[in-house]
């Protein structure tokens, strides 16, 4: 079990904080000569996972499992953030395959419906369409959600793994 602060650390010597902006990533992806090439609408999010992508996935294939938690909150989706500013998040690799993420459920109401709005302000910035807000959601949280988490496993990854096939795709009982 490691954070993503510390895969940072281990792997880019960056101390990747709550407060992290795109500049410092972006600094730190000119810095170590990524292969990625961003552009001025590049989210936090984009810049975020092309480096992880690059730089800290592929380390997973040298350990059998390992469990990621936490996340930076910018990449909370629906999740709680803890009290150090940290989404309650996770997501967990074998031999280098993500097969499974979750998180705490945020249940929070007014929390969610400020969120859902700054996603729609994002995506209206970045010229994307934006999604509605789920009304009913909101309605349920409203009455009172208790806690709750969730995992999703993913099972094609699963298959993947236990049946050493190398491309994904080709687990799809109906290739497209």
């Amino acid at each position: 079990r490691v954070s993503m602060a510390e895969l940072f650390f281990e792997f880019l010597n960056f101390e990747l904080t709550p407060n992290t902006t795109r500049d410092q990533l972006l600094a730190l992806g000119a810095q170590r000569g990524w292969s990625y090439r961003s552009s001025p609408s590049d989210s936090w999010d984009e810049i975020f996972f092309a480096l992880f992508i690059e730089f800290i996935e592929p380390e997973f294939k040298k350990w059998d499992i390992v469990a990621i938690h936490p996340f930076p909150a910018r990449l909370c989706a629906l999740s709680r953030i803890t009290s150090d500013g940290w989404a309650d998040r996770m997501e967990i690799y074998f031999h280098g395959i993500e097969i499974a993420n979750g998180f705490h459920e945020l249940n929070d109401p007014i929390e969610n419906l400020a969120r859902l709005k700054a996603e729609q302000a994002r995506a209206l910035e970045l010229g994307k369409s934006v999604p509605p807000i789920d009304s009913e959601f909101l309605t349920y949280l409203q009455k009172g959600m208790p806690p709750a988490a969730g995992i999703a496993l993913g099972l094609d990854r699963v298959f993947q793994i236990l049946m050493n096939i190398e491309n994904i795709r080709n687990t799809r009982p109906f290739p497209i």
